[in-house]
């Protein structure tokens, strides 16, 4: 929801501090990231299926079949670390205190 995109605003406002990650040679789109995890079924089903690479192609990271383990590992690092609280906030309903 509107939430959830106004903290995705702040993480993808990192920009400006150069602390957006890299993957495959460009800026990740944050944004996008989260859209294509959730659209999948959130963290837990893109883990459990092994579909990091699928995520990471449609974000149009360009990667062959010995390099598509290893991009699918650093989507799934910045997943976790970046936007996995925001999915448990706008999926699952937990409640963060300010």
């Amino acid at each position: 929801g509107q939430k959830v995109a106004a903290i995705l605003g702040e993480v993808d406002g990192w920009k400006a501090g150069g602390r957006t990650p890299i993957v495959g040679g460009k800026e990740l789109d944050l944004f996008g990231l989260y859209h294509e995890v959730c659209s999948r079924g959130g963290a837990e089903a893109v883990c459990e299926l092994k579909m990091w690479p699928d995520v990471g192609s449609e974000l149009g990271i360009k990667m062959d079949k010995d390099s598509a383990k290893m991009v699918g590992s650093i989507l799934q690092r910045n997943y976790m670390q970046l936007l996995y609280l925001y999915e448990c906030v706008d999926i699952g309903g937990l409640t963060v205190p300010q």
